[in-house]
């Protein structure tokens, strides 16, 4: 069994967002990348110390870094079986039940990478458990990482079917607003701010750049919800 830690971080100012920004920013430069994400509960930042934790320093050190900076935060440690891999892969056709009574969305996943999977939403709203039409490539409405609990735990993403992907996609470009100075960058790797260049709106919806986020399951759903309705699909 091995331990991964979950850790909600509470900013109660501006300024201390500011320097918990600088110091997720400091690890960084340290080589040191794990999954991050809002909680849309009550906003706070939470540090996902699991299989997405890489560099150098162990959980301990990175939660020895945050005490010593005076974050106020809780912690709880989960422990993970090596178990079987997911029920999914690239390619399967998800359905996604959305805030509006007997309406879904659909998505595909692109990348596998329990317990995280790289989606891409389609432009379309079920009514029921309708069978979707066949999606083209160019169909899909935004592409990001997000936890795969929505279909591994708590099973309110179905696996519906298989739509075959071409054999190379190009991943987008990330986008990030800066919380010291309010500008706008874009990035290759949602997580690396090193080679991180400074952008516009008007860039990001030109080239579609997708959020620079890991989003939770509930998070996900919202944002597709959010975006459907963008277009006038909801």
């Amino acid at each position: 069994m091995r331990k991964h830690a979950r850790v909600r971080i509470t900013t109660r100012s501006p300024q201390e967002k500011e320097r918990l920004a600088a110091l997720e920013d400091a690890l960084s430069r340290d080589r040191v990348s794990f999954d991050t994400e809002r909680s849309m509960d009550d906003g706070k930042d939470v540090w996902m110390l699991d299989e997405s934790l890489e560099g150098p320093l162990s959980r301990e050190q990175i939660l020895a870094r945050l005490r010593s900076a005076g974050f106020e935060h809780t912690v709880v440690w989960e422990k993970v079986s090596r178990g079987r891999k997911p029920d999914y892969q690239p390619g399967d056709l998800v359905r996604i039940k959305l805030e509006a009574p007997g309406t879904y969305g659909y998505g595909r996943i692109l990348i596998a990478d329990s317990p995280s999977i790289f989606i891409e939403f389609f432009r379309f709203v079920g009514q029921g458990k309708t069978i979707p039409p066949k999606f083209d490539d160019s169909d899909w409405l935004a592409r990001i990482w997000c936890g795969d609990v929505g279909i591994t735990k708590l099973k309110t993403w179905k696996v519906v079917g298989k739509l075959p992907m071409a054999q190379m996609f190009s991943m987008p470009l990330f986008w990030t607003k800066s919380p010291l100075d309010g500008k706008l960058y874009l990035r290759k790797d949602p997580l690396d701010s090193t080679s991180q260049v400074l952008t516009s709106q008007e860039e990001i919806d030109r080239i579609r750049a997708q959020p620079a986020s890991l989003f939770g399951y509930k998070a996900a759903e919202l944002y597709l919800g959010a975006q459907l309705r963008k277009d006038g699909l909801l």
